[in-house]
């Protein structure tokens, strides 16, 4: 239970986004939120206008799990994932709608190192949650299609936004 929480992120008073955060820590919560935050202020701001991923055309709420690295490459525990599409590599983070109620989606992340030995450094756990958070704005605008186009755009994003 220490390792859960949850928000209502709103912006501008118009978009709020309800997020429940099952992992690690309370601090550790904080700090994949704060990510998710800034990732959003800066894809929804100058960076994503042009992208047109500020139009709502559904809502999604959001569960963040912290997995580990073992957990979330284990192909039977996240056998929903497309692993052929992904040539079968080992994977740092997935967005997914498949696993809960059609109003929601879901994101998994590797660990931060300081939580599993085989987690993330800072940088590149902050450039996974922006790329992850681009395909939640994705999904949330209707712009995951084509699949090839939107990856292209959440894989810029998340190596722009940590280098920011």
């Amino acid at each position: 239970n220490k390792g859960q929480s949850h928000w209502v992120l709103s912006l501008d008073g118009q978009v709020d986004v309800e997020i429940r955060y099952r992992g690690y820590s309370k601090a550790r919560a904080k700090k994949t939120m704060r990510t998710f935050e800034a990732a959003t202020g800066w894809l929804l701001g100058d960076w994503g206008r042009h992208r047109k991923l500020n139009g709502d055309c559904k809502v999604r709420h959001l569960t963040i799990y912290d997995l580990s690295e073992t957990q979330i490459n284990d192909r039977d525990l996240m056998d929903f994932g497309k692993w052929d599409t992904w040539s079968f590599k080992r994977i740092s983070g997935l967005y997914d709608t498949t696993v809960t109620s059609s109003n929601h989606g879901t994101m998994f992340l590797t660990a931060a190192r300081q939580d599993d030995p085989d987690g993330l450094g800072r940088r590149s756990r902050i450039r996974v949650i922006a790329h992850e958070t681009a395909h939640y704005w994705q999904d949330r605008s209707c712009r995951m299609s084509p699949v090839k186009k939107a990856e292209k755009m959440a894989k810029e994003f998340g190596r722009v936004f940590h280098l920011r």
